[in-house]
């Protein structure tokens, strides 16, 4: 066949000449001129051989000459079929890069740029795309990701031999935007604005996107410290 193909079995047929004894056999081999009568393999078959396989993924050339019934059977006398046999069972790869400013715990926090490098080396890529959040297929080489959240990246690609990549699944975690902080102190001043008695600062955090992660607070000139009071 001139297709690709991702199953090792090929045949191979042929119309035989004009034979007194008529054609009993064939011999074949792969790639290569034979050296001598018996560099090869043979097959009993009048016009076709089946169950091919190739060493190898990729272009293979098949040789093929025959015997007749009287054994007349000649090894430098062979049919040449170029490119015969296309086999790949790899299946494609697609690359995937994201670049921006990245954070703590895989969260970027700003834009990030996404790029996709789709490859097949032999049969060549029959089609790929990516996902973003469910939304249709697209094939472009990049995106930016801005919005924030988890966003679900899903990329496939196939080859023209029906060889699937695996989907690859992937998350982006987004978050431009900045933790809001309150703060509460129990007791209140008096009128004088004063404090009379020890006090308590409470510190809450806010963040809708990431979630807080806690706060550090210095007094004075003392060293930084965490925790929520």
């Amino acid at each position: 066949p001139n297709t690709w193909t991702n199953v090792n079995n090929f045949r191979e047929s042929w119309t035989n000449p004009p034979d007194t004894s008529g054609i009993v056999g064939a011999f074949y081999r792969l790639n290569s001129e034979p050296v001598f009568p018996a560099d090869c393999t043979f097959v009993t078959t009048t016009n076709t051989i089946d169950h091919i396989q190739v060493p190898a993924e990729g272009i293979h050339h098949m040789l093929v000459w025959i015997v007749d019934g009287a054994g007349n059977v000649d090894h430098t006398n062979y049919r040449v079929h170029l490119s015969a046999f296309r086999y790949d069972a790899t299946p494609p790869s697609v690359g995937v890069a994201s670049q921006g400013p990245l954070g703590q715990n895989g969260w970027y926090t700003g834009t990030v740029a996404v790029t996709f490098t789709p490859a097949d080396s032999l049969s060549g890529l029959q089609s790929w795309g990516w996902q973003l959040d469910g939304a249709p297929p697209r094939v472009e080489p990049s995106t930016v990701i801005s919005a924030a959240g988890v966003h679900n990246l899903l990329v496939t690609a196939a080859d023209r031999a029906g060889n699937a990549m695996p989907p690859l699944a992937r998350a982006i975690a987004v978050d431009p935007e900045l933790p809001q902080l309150g703060h509460t102190v129990v007791p209140s001043p008096s009128v004088s604005g004063w404090y009379t008695a020890p006090i308590t600062v409470s510190f809450a955090v806010t963040d809708l996107v990431s979630g807080p992660a806690g706060v550090t607070w210095q007094l004075n000139n003392q060293p930084p410290a965490t925790g929520a009071s």
